[in-house]
This record gives structure tokens, C-alpha cells and sequence, in this order.
């Protein structure tokens, strides 16, 4: 099976985990077409091409399209995986549908909510019911999109990458809510809040100064960014990992849901039923149901002994390595759907 994926080649980007275990894959042939990134170098090359694609002036998404088509044509795919898709217009697939490639499309954002300037665009609205198979980390999404637009769907949740440095859980932990991200409002308005209620909190990254001003007496404390080893080495020293919901994981999930727990470290999340499916609540996890509860349970964990602490922190890793939720796991899944569902297409089309 030969496979494009559409999207990023950003070190950051979690094409790059697909891409890297299709390729090691006997019988699989796997390449990236990065059309994100051509979109990204031109955006922000210049405040002229900024301005003028926002006016509708520009040709960047003519060019990303005519590269894909050519890309195709020279690379022979039996299946096109676009990651969210912004950049590609519906009549673009329509033209690699009549090639009889498969297309399958996965958005680790909202397809129908659009939070911010990079969550979405009326491409990857449009170009929904072009795909044969729709994959979400959300079941709920995946259900809206299967009755809409009833073409097949597969449940593709968030996973970790395992660190190749192992980061060990310390008998002993500094007894504070940790948040690692930037501020946005949602994040912030939640912070402060538990800051209000006595809640120990320490928040890392970009401007959190701006976001939470006139904190005194505030037992909020505010660190620079940290990224990667200093990132794993930091989440690890606290009693809790907090994890807050954008409008979009709503019921779900997000990536933090697996990062934290497969650290060792004790998640504090939002309830959902996703989350009760992939880590035990109380036992591997905590879940909040608003604010006013994720202070009560902050105040709950801060107050295990530190043999129940590391108890639960354990729990955590062990189910994290034992459940398959690593992205080569994912991976593997993905190309068992491939061949499900590719195969059925040709099958249908034969007949």
C-alpha cells in the first residue's frame, strides 16, 4: 500500500509519528507532502503576503493544490491521509477521487467549531463529504460527521510519544497544581479562580504575566516556558498535572490526556466519557465537573500521603504502557482501518 499524508514535516507535528512507522513498515511506502508548511514559510515571510492573502489576493493555496495534484500523479497513492486539510480546496479532491485514490481526512481540531484563525476554514468544512473515511479523536464528533454526511468513520484518540530519557517519579513531590501551556482566557479565568480559593498553583510558559495580573497574596507562581527534557523533568516534581479543556475536547479529550499520566504523573482533567474509557477514575486519574470541583479534588490529591501519591502516579504509568496508547500503537491502528475499509472501497467499486 503506498500512502501520502497531507500536512506538516514540523518536528512538532504528529504526522511526523505516522509517517516515521508507516515508512519502517515491510509491504507500506509512505511520503509527506507538506503543503501546511508551504502555506506557513509564505504567511509569514512578509506583512505583503499576510495582508494579501487575507484580502483574497493571494495565489498560496492555487500553488499548495496544483503541487498536490502533481505530487499525486508522480507518487501513485492508493490512499491521501490529510491532516485537518485547510489548505486544500474540495474540487482538488474531487479531481484525486476521480483518480481512484482513497482519502481519508483526521483534525485534531473541531471540523464545525472554529475557535481561532488556525483551527479551521471553510475547506476543511467543504471538503468533509469528499473523504471515504473520517477519522477523530472525538467519538461524538465522529458520530455528527458519520449521520451528516454518512461516509465511514474510526475512533483515532490522542497518544504519547515515549521519552528516550527515562524520567523517573520521585518518592517526593512538590505538593502544587502545575499547569505547563500558554494563557488563553479559558485558561487563565480557570487559574486565577483556583488561585482565589487557596488552590497552590504553578503555571510555565509564555505570558502568563499578562493574563494573571495583580496577583498579590496570590499562591499562583509564574515560570518561564519549558520544552521537551525540561519539560518531562519539570511535570514530574508535582503532586498534580491540571488539564484544561478547550471548547472543542468538550466530552472528549486532548493530547494532555495522555502526556501527564504517561510521565507518572497524577492528571487532574475535566469528566468526560472518553477520559472514563482510557484512565480509572480515583484510581489512575482525577476528574473535575466544574471549577468549584477541581478545587475540591486539587485540595483532595494535595492531601494524600506521599505513598498514596505514588501509588496512583504508578497506576497511571502502568496503564498508559499496558492500554497501547503510544502513537506507534495509533499507527498501527490506522493502517488496519486502511486496509479495511480501502479494500471494501474496491470492492464496492467493482461491483
Amino acid at each position: 500500500m503506498r500512502i501520502l499524508i497531507v500536512g506538516s514535516d514540523k518536528h512538532w507535528a504528529i504526522e511526523n509519528y505516522f509517517l516515521n512507522y508507516f515508512q519502517a513498515q515491510e509491504g507500506i511506502e509512505a511520503d509527506l507532502f507538506p503543503g501546511h508548511n508551504i502555506f506557513h514559510e509564505f504567511y509569514y515571510q512578509s506583512i505583503f503576503n499576510k495582508v494579501s492573502f487575507r484580502l483574497g489576493l493571494s495565489r498560496i493555496y492555487k500553488r499548495i493544490n496544483a503541487q498536490l495534484i502533481a505530487k499525486a500523479n508522480d507518487f501513485q497513492p492508493d490512499v491521501i491521509w490529510v491532516f485537518k486539510g485547510m489548505e486544500i480546496f474540495p474540487s482538488t479532491l474531487q479531481k484525486l477521487k476521480k483518480q481512484n485514490i482513497f482519502l481519508a481526512n483526521y483534525n485534531p481540531d473541531h471540523p464545525f467549531v472554529f475557535a481561532h484563525r488556525g483551527s479551521g476554514n471553510q475547506n476543511v468544512l467543504e471538503g468533509l463529504p469528499y473523504y471515504d473515511l473520517h477519522l477523530s479523536y472525538s467519538k461524538n464528533i465522529l458520530s455528527e460527521i458519520q449521520k451528516k454526511y454518512g461516509i465511514q468513520g474510526e475512533w483515532l484518540p490522542f497518544a504519547y510519544q515515549p521519552v528516550e530519557e527515562k524520567v523517573s517519579i520521585p518518592k517526593k513531590d512538590e505538593k502544587r497544581v502545575c499547569f505547563i501551556g500558554n494563557p488563553d482566557k479559558i485558561r487563565a479565568d480557570f487559574i486565577r479562580f483556583l488561585g482565589e480559593q487557596g488552590v497552590p498553583v504553578d503555571v510555565y510558559g509564555h505570558y502568563w504575566e499578562k493574563h494573571l495580573r495583580g496577583l498579590k497574596n496570590s499562591p499562583i507562581r509564574i515560570h518561564p516556558p519549558v520544552f521537551q527534557e525540561a519539560f518531562q523533568r519539570t511535570a514530574v516534581q508535582y503532586r498534580v498535572q491540571l488539564n484544561i479543556f478547550r471548547p472543542q475536547n468538550k466530552d472528549s479529550h486532548n493530547m494532555r490526556t495522555f502526556e501527564m499520566p504517561a510521565l507518572g504523573c497524577i492528571m487532574l482533567a475535566p469528566y468526560s466519557a472518553e477520559h472514563l474509557i482510557l484512565f480509572e477514575e480515583n484510581k489512575e486519574a482525577f476528574y473535575y465537573h466544574d471549577r468549584e470541583d477541581a478545587c475540591r479534588k486539587a485540595k483532595q490529591i494535595l492531601g494524600l500521603s506521599q505513598e498514596q501519591a505514588f501509588q496512583v502516579k504508578q497506576n497511571a504509568l502502568r496503564r498508559s504502557k499496558e492500554s497501547g496508547y503510544t502513537y506507534d500503537d495509533r499507527a498501527r491502528h490506522v493502517l488496519e482501518y486502511f486496509a479495511h475499509h480501502f479494500e471494501r472501497s474496491k470492492e464496492a467499486a467493482e461491483k
